[in-house]
């Protein structure tokens, strides 16, 4: 009987202690860091923007302690915790939506090699993508 209650604490203990309680997966790690926008697409409307042909920058900060930032222009517009779940309306496990929890904001992110990131508002329909490059 002794040993069942040790095995069960241990259990709470191990699962109450994850790295990233706002993350579903390990996969879901390579979303954390700094991310620097490149590129806007909004094929319905037909509008495109690449961000070296505009007088600003655009950043999204995914940070280890569940906190999501944007700038513009190294200044901070919006700020607030996050989380990310796996988006079930797709085939791949690699959609994911990241929610955030001031306004309860809805994006679907992908990551592509490792290295750009793109988020669309949620419902997608009609949505513009953004794209990001690891900083």
């Amino acid at each position: 009987m002794k040993k069942k209650i040790a095995i069960l604490i241990l259990t709470f203990i191990t699962i109450s202690c994850e790295k990233y309680p706002f993350l579903p997966d390990k996969y879901s790690e390579k979303f954390i860091g700094h991310w620097d926008w490149f590129w806007t697409s909004c094929p319905n409307s037909g509008y495109y923007l690449w961000a070296d042909s505009t007088d600003y920058s655009m950043a999204l900060i995914l940070s280890p302690k569940g906190e999501f930032k944007e700038y513009k222009n190294d200044s901070l517009i919006l700020s607030s915790d996050y989380y990310i779940e796996f988006d079930h309306s797709y085939q791949t496990s690699k959609y994911y939506n990241l929610i955030t929890k001031k306004d309860d904001l809805k994006y679907l992110i992908v990551l592509y090699q490792d290295s750009i990131l793109s988020i669309s508002d949620y419902p997608i329909i009609d949505a513009c993508e953004v794209l990001y490059r690891r900083k």
